[in-house]
């Protein structure tokens, strides 16, 4: 029979294996199932802190770096989306300054529909190569200086 100190031990143990698989499986998934828009650099790089982890975002993320506000995007990195394989929603980079892609490199799948529009200076989508599957629409439209789509 099991003396009580035993016992105590085993059980403390267990919790922690759940409480470590409880931390695992809530960062393999995140996301509300809506759509969330970030309008700046800022706002993306707290988003990419809150999903630090995160694999599978279910919901949409909508980058619209342009707002009657401001003129000029300052959206000119991704790397905070750099963990992300799979969007459940929607994908969308409007009005950026991004000039690649990078910190999509490990996106797999995209649920929703793929927009990519108006962003100037975007000149490479190589960041791409591992985006195997869109279950909606896939649009890349007005990157004026966009020459080549290798990446996909």
């Amino acid at each position: 029979m099991l003396n009580t100190k035993t016992m105590n031990i085993k059980i403390k143990l267990i919790i922690f294996i759940l409480f470590l698989w409880n931390i695992t499986v809530s960062h393999a998934q995140c996301g509300t199932g809506s759509i969330v828009t970030i309008n700046n650099q800022e706002d993306l790089d707290a988003f990419g802190t809150s999903i630090s982890g995160c694999t599978t975002y279910t919901g949409g993320i909508k980058l619209n770096g342009f707002t009657p506000e401001k003129k000029k995007s300052d959206i000119t990195n991704l790397s905070p989306l750099s963990a992300l394989q799979t969007i459940t929603g929607v994908f969308w980079v409007l009005d950026t300054d991004v000039t690649s892609l990078a910190g999509l490199n490990n996106l797999t799948s995209v649920g929703g529909g793929f927009l990519v529009q108006n962003n100037y200076i975007l000149t490479n989508i190589d960041a791409l190569l591992n985006l195997t599957t869109i279950s909606g629409y896939f649009l890349f439209s007005n990157n004026k200086i966009l020459q080549k789509i290798d990446g996909l």
